[in-house]
């Protein structure tokens, strides 16, 4: 069961950091 939070949160923990890579992308093309 641990296991398998870990594996969840870290999952979660690569699509928070898609999602910031994402939204800093967006900003800055706005800012062009």
């Amino acid at each position: 069961m641990q296991h398998y939070l870990q594996m969840s949160f870290r999952s979660s923990l690569r699509v928070y950091d898609l999602w910031t890579e994402m939204s800093v992308y967006l900003v800055n093309a706005s800012y062009i």
